[in-house]
């Protein structure tokens, strides 16, 4: 789970279901795993006790741009917070297109 966090570096509040965990020391194992997981991570962290539902509250703060962040910037005519797409990306996107709508015409 932990590695799952940090690969897609998800932020903000985050509920994690452990679904039937009902003895109170499976639960306390699990979040006692979670957290020593999580201890290795560079960003900023929470964690709370399962609760007796078996939901794991957690919060945690994203240290990299998100993904429309990355391929996209901020229009330089405008600049009113209106992303324009990376030209290369863009072209990447038109071809796969064209590939999947052509290929069928050809085969």
């Amino acid at each position: 789970m932990a590695r799952q966090l940090r690969l897609r570096d998800i932020g903000g509040i985050i509920v994690i279901d452990f679904i039937d965990m009902e003895p109170k020391v499976n639960r306390e194992a699990v979040a006692s795993a979670l957290r020593q997981a999580l201890s290795r991570d560079k960003t900023r962290t929470q964690v709370f006790d399962i609760s007796e539902l078996g939901l794991v509250e957690m919060t945690r703060k994203r240290v990299n741009e998100g993904l429309l962040e990355s391929v996209s910037s901020v229009c330089s005519v405008c600049d009113v917070g209106i992303r324009r797409g990376d030209w290369s990306l863009v072209a990447a996107d038109i071809s796969t297109t064209m590939e999947t709508l052509c290929t069928p015409l050809f085969v």
